[in-house]
C-alpha cells in the first residue's frame, strides 16, 4: 500500500517501481530510477503551480533553502524564477544531481546541486532557514520497522541540526498513519511548533487527470527552543477556512484520518453504486464535533431512462420519517421520479440549526457534492438541488428527556403541508420512527387543543 502512494499511473512509471517498498531508501534504486527516466520529470504530490499557494506562505525569498531529496522535480527552478535565489538541492543519487546541474546551470546560475546523504549531511549546523521536503520523508518512511525508524530518526535529527532557530521544515506528505504519529511526536519532543495544512489544488490537479486522489498535506514544523513545562503548539488548517486552530495531537491525527477515509469513499463512488444498493455517508460540521448531514446515494439500474446525470434532493426537516425518504424502496422511487442517473438524498440532522434555510444547506453542500459525482459526469454540468416545499421546514423542540425503559426521547412540533402543526414523540435510539403524533388545533387567542 505504501508503494501505491507514489505510483503515477502511466506505463513508463509503473515499470520503474521497486519490487519492495524498502528499495525507496536505496541509493542504487534511485540512481537506476533517474537514469531510466532521463529528462522526464517526476513530481511527487503536485507541481509548483499546485503547491505554490501554500509554499509561499512559509517560504520567504530571503530564506536559505535546502531542498531535501530534490530528485528531478522542477520545483526548485520554479521557486528560483519567482525570487528564491538561495537554494541548495541535495539528493542521494549522483545520477540525478548530474542531470539537474546540467539542465539548470544556465537558467539558474546561483542554484547549488550536490549529492548528500541527509542521514549524515556534509553541511554545517544552522546552515539553512528552510528545508523543503516534497515526498522524501514518505519515500524513506516505508513502514515502522526498527531499521526504517533508525533511518527516519537520523534524517529528522539532521533536519533539526541543519535548521537555525526559527527555521522551518516544510514537508509535503500524504501523512500515512505511522508518519503523522511519528512526525508530530518528534516535534513535541523537540519543543517545535507544528501546523498541518491541506493542499486541495494538488488533489484537484490529480483528479482532473482521472487518477485516484489522496489528500495532500503540507506540514510546517518550526524549530524553537524547548521550554520545560510548556507543551509545544499544534495547529490545524483543515477546517476549510484556512485559518489555524490550536488542537491536540490526537485531534489532528483523527482529522487527517477522516479526510483520508473520505477520499477513499469518494473515489469508490466514482464507479457505479451496485444495483439494488445505496451508499450511506455521514457528514459532520467543520470541527468534526457533531453530525450535520446524512447522505444516501443511489444509481439508476442499467438501461434505465434518465434525463438528469445527477441531482441532490434535500429532505425538509422531520420529513425524513416518511416512507418515501426513510426507506430504501422509497428513495428508489424518489430517484425514478427525478429521472436522475444518480441521486443524492440529504437528511438534515435533528438538533442542528439551519438558520438561512435551504440556501444555507446548498452553500454548505455545494463544495462537496462534486466529490460524489459519477466518473462520467459531463464537463461543466451544474448539479441541481431539489426539494419539496421550497424550504427546509420548521421544527420547534418542546421537550428533551430520558425514559428508564426506552432511553432518550424528544417531543417536537413540526410544520407540515398546508400550515398544519404536528406534535411528535420520537425515541432517539430509532430517530426515523415516530412513536406517536397528534395534530395541533388552534382555537381562540393563545389556546391550543389537539386531536389524535
Amino acid at each position: 500500500f505504501t508503494t501505491f502512494y507514489c505510483v503515477k499511473l502511466v506505463k513508463e512509471t509503473m515499470s520503474l517501481l521497486p519490487k519492495h517498498s524498502k528499495e525507496f531508501g536505496s541509493k542504487e534504486y534511485w540512481n537506476k530510477f533517474f537514469a531510466n527516466r532521463g529528462n522526464n520529470t517526476f513530481e511527487w504530490y503536485g507541481e509548483y503551480s499546485d503547491l505554490c499557494g501554500l509554499l509561499h506562505q512559509y517560504m520567504r525569498t530571503a530564506d536559505k533553502i535546502l531542498v531535501a531529496g530534490c530528485g528531478n522535480s522542477s520545483i526548485s527552478a520554479d521557486l528560483y524564477r519567482v525570487g528564491h535565489k538561495n537554494i541548495t538541492n541535495v539528493d542521494v543519487s549522483e545520477v540525478v544531481i548530474r542531470q539537474m546541474r546540467s539542465k539548470y546551470e544556465a537558467a539558474c546560475p546561483s542554484m547549488v546541486w550536490c549529492r548528500d546523504d541527509l542521514t549524515q549531511s556534509q553541511f554545517s549546523s544552522g546552515a539553512f532557514s528552510c528545508i523543503l521536503d516534497k515526498g522524501t520523508l514518505d519515500a524513506i518512511f516505508t513502514d515502522d520497522s526498527p531499521q526504517v525508524l533508525e533511518t527516519v530518526n537520523k534524517y529528522l535529527a539532521e533536519v533539526g541540526r541543519l535548521l537555525g532557530r526559527g527555521g522551518r521544515l516544510v514537508c509535503v506528505s500524504l501523512l500515512q498513519e505511522h508518519i503523522i504519529e511519528h512526525l508530530l511526536t518528534w516535534c513535541q519532543a523537540q519543543g517545535w511548533m507544528s501546523r498541518v495544512c491541506r493542499c486541495e489544488e494538488a488533489e484537484q490537479a490529480t483528479k482532473r487527470k482521472g487518477q485516484f486522489t489522496l489528500p495532500v498535506f503540507v506540514v510546517v514544523c518550526t524549530k524553537l527552543n524547548p521550554m520545560p513545562g510548556i507543551t509545544p503548539v499544534v495547529e490545524s488548517c483543515l477546517d476549510g477556512s484556512g485559518q489555524p486552530t490550536r488542537v491536540t495531537v490526537e485531534e489532528l491525527r483523527a482529522h487527517v484520518k477522516a479526510l483520508q477515509q473520505y477520499s477513499a469513499v469518494t473515489h469508490a463512488l466514482v464507479a457505479k453504486v451496485s444495483a439494488g444498493e445505496e451508499a450511506r455517508l455521514e457528514l459532520c460540521d467543520s470541527r468534526g464535533e457533531s453530525l450535520r448531514y446524512v447522505l444516501y446515494i443511489l444509481d439508476a439500474p442499467a438501461r434505465a431512462n434518465t434525463a438528469l446525470p445527477m441531482g441532490v434532493f434535500i429532505v425538509p426537516q422531520r420529513r425524513e420519517v416518511e416512507w418515501l425518504f426513510s426507506s430504501m424502496e422509497g428513495r428508489r422511487q424518489l430517484r425514478e421520479s427525478t429521472s436522475a442517473a444518480r441521486l443524492m438524498v440529504v437528511h438534515l440532522v435533528r438538533g442542528q440549526v439551519y438558520e438561512a434555510g435551504l440556501q444555507q444547506v446548498q452553500e454548505e453542500l455545494s463544495s462537496r457534492v462534486a466529490d460524489f459525482a459519477p466518473g462520467n459526469l459531463p464537463a461543466n454540468f451544474k448539479i441541481p438541488f431539489l426539494s419539496v416545499g421550497g424550504d427546509v421546514g420548521s421544527v420547534t423542540r418542546r421537550c428533551l428527556g430520558r425514559s428508564e425503559w426506552c432511553g432518550e426521547y424528544v417531543v417536537e412540533d413540526v410544520q407540515a403541508d398546508g400550515g398544519v402543526t404536528l406534535r411528535r414523540l420520537v425515541f432517539l435510539d430509532n430517530p426515523n420512527v415516530v412513536q406517536s403524533e397528534v395534530r395541533m388545533l388552534h382555537r381562540g387567542a393563545g389556546k391550543k387543543n389537539s386531536e389524535s
